[in-house]
Order: C-alpha cells, then sequence, then structure tokens
C-alpha cells in the first residue's frame, strides 16, 4: 500500500511512515532492525511489541510467534517492522532457555540478545556499530475457548460503478433481517491510498472491527476493495477523490435496492470522511459519519501534517512553522501546474534559508508531477460541501490525530454547518486507538482501532436517525 488512513504529504523527507514511506526509510535505512525472544516453553507464544529510538525516532517492531513444526525445535517467528513498510519477515532464533534468548538475521549483520523476566524481554540490539537498547512485551497471547458465534451473515457481492467498473465486496447483514424487519446499511469507504475491504494495515482490520460490531447492533455494512486492489477491477493510480466518491454513489446504490435496507449512510473514514461530505451534499446518503474527516481545505492539511513532520524531524516549532511558508507555497504551485516548483527560489523570495536537508529533498522533486490525485485534493475546499448537506451528520476526530489535526479540522466543520453533531474523542489517534502521542509509529502496538465510545457514539447516531426516519 502507498497510503494508509491519510492524506499524502508532498515531501517525503517527512514524511509519515504509512503515507509515502520513502521519507522515513532514508531515515531508517542504516537501521533495519529484527529481534526475537524465545522462551523454552509455550508462553513465548503469540504477540511482542517494542520500539527503538533511532536518532530520535521511535522504530517499532511487531513480532508474531508460533508453534514449531517439531515438537524439539525453537518456536518459529514472523515480524513487522511498520515504519519501513516490512511484514512477514522470518527472524532466525540462534539460542534460547528458560530465562536467556538470542537471534540473528546474517544477511543484515544483526544480532540480538536478551533476559526474559515474565511478559518482558530486555535486551540489546546489535548491528554494525549501533548497540541500542531493547525492551519487548508480550502484547497477545493465544486464548483457549470456543469460537464467537457471530450473529450476522457474510456474502461477497459485486458493485457496478458509474464508468462500468467491478468492485468486489462484502455485505455484512445481521441475523433476523428481512423485507419484513428491514435494518439500516452503512457502506464503509476508506482513506487515501489503495485500500481492501477491511482497510488493513499493520495487521490491523479496522473496516472488519467495525463492520462486525455494528451487525451486532443490528446495522448492516457494505465495505469494499478500492478500485485496482484486491479483487476489484480498475485504475487505482489514475483515479481522484471524486472518482472514489462516484465508487461510492454507487455502493450506496447498491445497498439501497437490498430489500433488507431501512435507510441508507456512509461512513467514511480519513479521506472517506471527506468522500460522505460530498455524497451528503449531493444527497445522495440519508445519514452521515465522517471519521478522522478533514474540514479545512486539502492545502492547509498537506501543510500541517508537513510541519508535524519537521517536527517530529527534529526541527523546533518556530522553525518549523517558518518553513511551512515554503511549503505552502511550494503546494500552491504544484496545485496550479501539476509540477514540483522550484523551492530554491520559492525560499529565497521569502528570505527563509531551508536546513540542507530539507532543501536537498526538494531539489530532488523540483520539476516532478504531483499526480492527478494530489493536484485534484490541494484545491478541495471540504466546506464547500459541508455547508450543502442537509442530512442528519456526524463528525468524531481523535483529539490525538497528528494527520489530520482534530481541533482545527473540527472548527471547520464546525463553521460551514452548525447542524452536524461533532466531538472530539480524547486520548485517540487518527485510527481511534488509545495512544500516548498519536504518532503513526504508535498504530502497529496500540491494540484494535475504534476504542473507548467511538463505536458505541456511531451506533447511537445511526439509531437515532432510524428512529426519526
Amino acid at each position: 500500500m502507498q497510503s494508509r488512513f491519510c492524506f499524502y504529504p508532498l515531501f517525503a523527507i517527512f514524511a509519515h511512515p504509512t503515507i509515502t514511506m520513502t521519507g522515513m526509510k532514508k531515515y531508517l535505512s542504516v537501521i533495519f532492525a529484527l529481534l526475537i525472544a524465545i522462551a523454552a516453553n509455550a508462553a513465548i507464544i503469540g504477540k511482542w511489541t517494542g520500539q527503538l529510538e533511532v536518532q530520535g525516532i521511535r522504530l517499532p517492531l511487531v513480532f508474531h510467534f508460533q508453534q514449531p513444526a517439531e515438537q524439539d525445535s525453537l518456536p518459529q517467528c514472523v515480524l513487522d517492522s511498520p515504519a519501513q513498510n516490512a511484514f512477514g519477515l522470518s527472524a532466525e532464533v540462534a539460542y534460547c532457555s528458560s530465562d536467556s534468548v538470542a537471534i540473528q538475521i546474517p544477511t543484515i549483520g544483526m544480532k540480538f540478545s536478551g533476559k526474559i523476566a515474565g511478559d518482558t524481554i530486555t535486551g540489546i540490539f546489535r548491528q554494525g556499530f549501533q548497540r541500542l537498547p531493547l525492551t519487548l512485551i508480550h502484547q497477545e497471547k493465544p486464548q483457549p475457548g470456543k469460537p464467537t458465534v457471530k450473529p450476522y451473515s457474510e456474502s461477497e457481492v459485486t458493485i457496478l460503478t458509474p464508468d462500468s467498473i467491478l468492485l468486489s465486496g462484502t455485505l455484512t447483514l445481521p441475523d433476523g433481517a428481512s423485507a419484513a424487519k428491514p435494518v439500516p446499511v452503512a457502506v464503509l469507504v476508506s482513506g487515501s491510498g489503495p485500500q481492501n475491504r477491511d482497510e488493513e494495515l499493520f495487521g490491523l482490520k479496522p473496516f472488519a472491527i467495525l463492520a462486525d460490531s455494528l451487525a451486532r447492533a443490528g446495522i448492516a455494512t457494505l465495505r469494499y476493495d478500492d478500485r485496482g486492489t484486491a479483487r476489484s477491477g480498475g485504475d487505482f493510480s489514475s483515479a481522484t477523490t471524486a472518482t472514489f466518491a462516484a465508487d461510492a454513489a454507487a455502493a450506496l446504490d447498491y445497498a439501497r435496492k437490498l430489500e433488507t435496507t431501512a435507510t441508507t449512510g456512509i461512513i467514511g473514514h480519513s479521506e472517506g470522511g471527506l468522500i460522505a461530505f460530498m455524497l451528503g451534499a449531493a444527497g445522495k446518503a440519508d445519514f452521515i459519519v465522517s471519521l478522522a474527516g478533514p474540514g479545512m481545505p486539502g492545502i492547509d492539511v498537506l501543510t500541517a501534517q508537513n510541519v508535524r513532520s519537521m517536527q517530529r524531524a527534529g526541527i523546533s516549532e518556530t522553525e518549523a512553522k517558518r518553513l511551512s511558508t515554503v511549503i505552502r507555497a511550494a503546494l500552491s504551485e504544484a496545485a496550479k501546474s501539476g509540477i514540483m516548483p522550484d523551492a530554491d527560489s520559492i525560499a529565497s523570495q521569502n528570505g527563509i534559508t531551508m536546513p540542507e536537508t530539507l532543501a536537498t529533498e526538494l531539489r530532488k522533486q523540483k520539476g516532478s508531477p504531483v499526480g492527478k490525485w494530489m493536484q485534484e485534493f490541494l484545491k478541495t475546499s471540504p466546506a464547500d460541501y459541508i455547508g450543502n448537506i442537509s442530512c442528519p451528520a456526524l463528525a468524531l476526530n481523535g483529539s490525538l490525530d497528528t494527520q489530520v489535526e482534530a481541533g482545527t479540522n473540527i472548527e471547520a466543520i464546525r463553521r460551514a454547518n452548525p447542524l452536524i453533531q461533532t466531538h472530539i474523542l480524547q486520548g485517540l489517534n487518527h485510527l481511534f486507538q488509545k495512544a500516548a502521542t498519536g504518532d503513526v509509529t504508535e498504530y502497529s502496538i496500540l491494540g484494535d482501532p475504534f476504542s473507548d465510545a467511538t463505536i458505541p457514539a456511531i451506533i447511537s447516531f445511526i439509531r437515532s436517525v432510524v428512529s426519526t426516519h
């Protein structure tokens, strides 16, 4: 995937690893960290997580331990390094005992040794001249028990778009839904970047979780693979937000024609939130829910993302805001021409001296095309749509969201349409996980998305719509 759950920051050197991974990879390419803790018994089986600190940047690691193929063998392990967009990597266990472990990855010259104490492994990661402390925590353990009964059915469906593309999706229908007892249906629309129907990333499946929870509350969902992704046809690379909005409208039409449908709406996440606003304004939905959707213009969202990324890279808040003048002007020029401008010239005109790292990266991008999606998004003003929404609407943003900042975007939504219900959920990030900082590098170690009040708020809102529909 090129992008997950947010919009593309333009300048790769300061980009979030989940969006355009190239920038973060440049910082992290020297350290491709792998380590593993093995106990001599079944207690090691499950998910372990830890973080390396590399030049002020957190590098999360996730280890999935499985039973060995042979009884006397060491457990098998698969590693994810989310910040480097690396998943399913094999690690070699060199030694393990009841209180110690050693692993190695010869191909990259990496070694790790640590002490095991309950659900914690404390050790030293080595690669080249690097010696870094690392602690692993046992996050998930296999839990024996009977399979959970699902009070709903799931079926494969095919959606035909206006340009004759076939989208593959899943209809989740609560038990008991019928023509005599219809239920509300929510179409789930993902964020930017090619994503499957579960909006899958870092081993997380946000939309699968949402569909399950809503079905248990008597609400059906329709989720689908983005065009050109997984089992859906079409070309993702040539599509724009308007294209994805047309696809979502086709999914709405499909859901509305089901005999089990009482009312039809959109639940959109990140860019999907913008699409929810667009379809709400066009009168396509009976209700809409925006999750971490933007209220600010696209150019403001991307400028703010780059400012926060610069700060994570060690640039002071004051300096990052000063440099934002260059970034915003470059984005403005790119929106007009579709080509990255000469940032050196922009900086000179504004009397700004850029840090060499930023200047070098922008010089590399000079003259390169920004793409149709980016050019359109930079020109987008969500308020133009939000102000025309008359159907029931809910907007939720997490207070620790570092990709679509809650305060400014929720305030913009409120200004554009005071009738929209808006809430900032405290302590939650862009995936609506309980977070410490909200940084993207935390996503893989925080557990399931849509924690705390998120799903109950959605369910309560949809039920209120049904009661008055």
